[in-house]
């Protein structure tokens, strides 16, 4: 297992068998039957989580990040929130089995299946709305534990997986998917991704020169307005929106989704 800051190594490459692989006479993981669900067009884009590959020091990576998280959001986030943790298969000491999620998930007539960095948006919001969750599979370093600008299994087990458990939410994430994969791409709207997905690898590899940096800047600048799920997946983050004030974080205790059209 790579972690962030070596994605450039690692494309993404076809794969029909993510996930752990089954014993003979076992039949098909989790991962497995979630990922034979899709069609052949989205399983291009899906990438195995090799989860014996994760060393000690990545799993030491999450149980940092998920402990601290934790207790700061204990009287912060929305209950949903940490309770989702144990429903949604994602415990604190170390990183999850996308199987382990996805025996949980089911549960919710939701599944999940690994993917490498930023993915295009019509293939992430078909996703959604097929009730599947991407997750990255890669951790990121120990080096950027706080933040890292590329999605890792940090940011989208334990910042998206939770607050599924909560079903109401769960069918208007799947309904925004459907909305957000109709919605027409542009060739800038292409490029702009492109240079995101690059952005986000290069500021993870420490051999990167500044200057690399410099020029993919003013391209990702180029941001639209709209609705995402909004994501605590550092301590960091958590504690700068809850430093919003009351109008703008949407009430006390810090609860994402209120002031949103949603059911709560």
């Amino acid at each position: 297992m790579t972690s962030t800051s070596r994605l450039a190594e690692a494309p993404l490459r076809p794969s029909l068998d993510a996930g752990p692989v089954a014993l003979p006479g076992s039949g098909p993981s989790p991962t497995e039957r979630a990922i034979a669900n899709l069609p052949r067009h989205l399983r291009r884009y899906v990438v195995a989580q090799d989860y014996d590959a994760y060393t000690p020091r990545e799993h030491a990576v999450w149980r940092h990040i998920l402990r601290r998280l934790a207790a700061h959001l204990s009287d912060k986030a929305h209950a949903s929130y940490l309770a989702g943790l144990a429903a949604t298969g994602i415990g604190l000491d170390v990183i999850p089995s996308l199987d382990a999620m996805n025996e949980k998930l089911a549960t919710i007539g939701w599944s999940c299946v690994g993917v490498r960095g930023f993915i295009p948006p019509a293939v992430f919001t078909e996703l959604q709305a097929r009730g599947v969750l991407a997750i990255a599979a890669d951790i990121r370093s120990h080096e950027h534990i706080a933040y890292t600008p590329a999605p890792d299994i940090v940011h989208e087990s334990a910042g998206h997986a939770p607050i599924l458990a909560d079903t109401r939410y769960a069918n208007y994430l799947r309904r925004c998917g459907e909305i957000g994969f109709r919605a027409i791409a542009s060739v800038e709207d292409e490029a702009v991704f492109r240079a995101i997905r690059t952005l986000s690898v290069v500021k993870e590899d420490p051999s990167a020169s500044p200057g690399r940096r410099i020029g993919l800047a003013p391209l990702c600048k180029r941001k639209y307005k709209g609705f995402a799920p909004l994501l605590v997946d550092s301590r960091i983050r958590a504690r700068r929106l809850a430093g919003l004030p009351e109008a703008l974080r949407g009430g006390s205790p810090f609860e994402p989704w209120r002031g949103l059209p949603l059911p709560h």
